[in-house]
C-alpha cells in the first residue's frame, strides 16, 4: 500500500542538474518522484542516453514496482535533445511544406523507435501551435503552419507513429500560444483575441 507521501510524490516530473543521473537518486528514492526529464546538460549523445536511463530505472526498481517515465522534448528541427546517435529530423514547419501524412507518420515512427531504444517513454512533442504571428519569438519553424485543419491532420500522424513504438506523444502547447507576441519561458504572453476567432483557428 503507497503511502500519501508516495502518491504525493508520483504526481511529478523534474529534472536534475549535470550530466550523472545520481543526481536524481534522492528524488527518485526519497521523493518518490513518477518522472525524470532530460534536457540537453544530462545527455551526452544516444549511447550516454542510453546509460541514463537504465541507472535512473535502477534507482527506481529500489523503492517501486513500476517504472518511471522518463521524458525529453525531441521536436526535431531546433529542439533536440539528443543530437549525436538520432536522426534529427527537420522542423515541422518543413513537413507541413510537403503536407504528406506519410512523411509526418515516418518522422513519427523512427523518432518512437529510436527514444524507445534509449529507454526514453515521452516526448514532449509535436509541437501543435498554430503559426498565425510570424513574429511569434517561440514558436515559429517549430509549428507546422497556420492552417489549423492541416496541422491537426499532421500532428495526429507524427503521434501515431510514435505511439505505434511505444512512446508517450505530447500535443502541446496551450491553444493560443502561435499568437503570442513574447516567448512563453520569458514571461506570460496575453493573447487578446475574441472567443469566435479562438474557435476557429486556435480550437478548431
Amino acid at each position: 500500500m503507497k503511502t500519501l507521501r508516495e502518491k504525493i510524490g508520483e504526481l511529478f516530473m523534474v529534472g536534475y542538474s549535470g550530466s550523472d543521473p545520481s543526481a536524481a537518486r534522492e528524488m527518485i528514492q526519497k521523493h518518490r518522484v513518477g518522472g525524470i526529464i532530460l534536457f540537453a546538460r544530462n545527455i551526452q549523445n544516444a549511447a550516454h542516453a542510453r546509460t541514463v536511463c537504465t541507472e535512473l530505472q535502477e534507482m527506481r526498481k529500489e523503492v517501486a514496482d513500476t517504472p518511471l517515465f522518463i521524458a525529453v522534448d525531441q521536436e526535431g528541427g531546433c529542439v533536440a535533445r539528443i543530437t549525436e546517435g538520432v536522426t534529427i529530423f527537420p522542423g515541422n514547419m518543413a513537413l507541413g511544406a510537403t503536407d504528406s501524412e506519410e512523411l509526418a507518420g515516418q518522422a513519427g515512427e523512427v523518432t518512437g523507435q529510436e527514444l524507445n531504444s534509449l529507454g526514453i517513454n515521452v516526448n514532449f512533442a509535436p509541437v501543435l501551435d498554430i503559426s498565425t504571428n510570424p513574429r511569434n519569438p517561440g514558436v515559429g519553424a517549430r509549428s507546422f503552419g497556420s492552417d489549423p485543419g492541416r496541422a491537426g491532420i499532421l500532428g495526429a500522424a507524427m503521434i501515431r507513429g510514435m505511439q505505434a513504438h511505444g512512446l508517450l506523444a505530447t500535443a502541446k502547447h496551450f491553444p493560443g500560444l502561435g499568437e503570442a507576441k513574447v516567448d512563453s519561458h520569458d514571461e506570460l504572453p496575453l493573447v487578446d483575441l475574441p472567443r469566435t476567432r479562438l474557435e476557429q483557428v486556435e480550437l478548431e
